[in-house]
């Protein structure tokens, strides 16, 4: 068995899913909306244009994706990517109760994995300048600040090229 059907036989026992847009998941997307919105967490990771729940939802249509693990109480994590040009834009929300599982990390790996078979590098944005480290914890390099990219606030880019990928923590064959 090769490398990549190996790790493909992983993501399925992983139960890592692609948004298709079943009701079922569209309930889960209303869930999770509330949550971040009664946590705070909305506008610590979306800008103004996902406050709205419309404008929420329509972050996770075509041509974008969102990449979920859910279990009984929710999303366990969420990716999502926006190609543009050879690069896709990045999110992740990693849900307070699974923040330190191994497994869920090992999802996001999987995923990561996943984006690099198609896109030859990650562009992320944050807002929360406390997150720079853990980005570069796992591979990515800090582009820099910019002064009212999102909301006119600041926010930092951050990018994480193929190469990096292979040699960083995010890559699942390193484990």
């Amino acid at each position: 068995m090769k490398a990549d059907d190996k790790l493909l036989e992983e993501v399925k026992k992983l139960d890592v899913r692609g948004y298709c847009g079943l009701p079922e998941e569209d309930n889960m997307i209303l869930d999770w909306w509330t949550e971040l919105v009664t946590t705070g967490e909305l506008d610590k990771i979306f800008s103004k244009s996902c406050y709205s729940l419309g404008g929420f939802f329509k972050l996770f249509q075509r041509p974008n994706w969102l990449f979920y693990s859910a279990d009984q109480h929710g999303f366990k994590f969420c990716i999502w990517a926006e190609p543009m040009f050879s690069t896709a834009c990045v999110g992740l929300w990693v849900s307070p109760r699974h923040r330190k599982s191994r497994s869920v990390f090992r999802s996001i790996q999987l995923v990561y994995h996943t984006l690099f078979t198609m896109f030859n590098c990650i562009l992320g944005v944050t807002k929360q300048e406390d997150l720079l480290t853990a980005h570069v914890d796992v591979g990515y390099t800090v582009v820099g600040k910019v002064n009212g990219l999102v909301d006119d606030q600041p926010a930092w880019i951050v990018h994480l090229t193929r190469e990096s990928f292979k040699h960083g923590k995010l890559n699942p064959e390193r484990r």
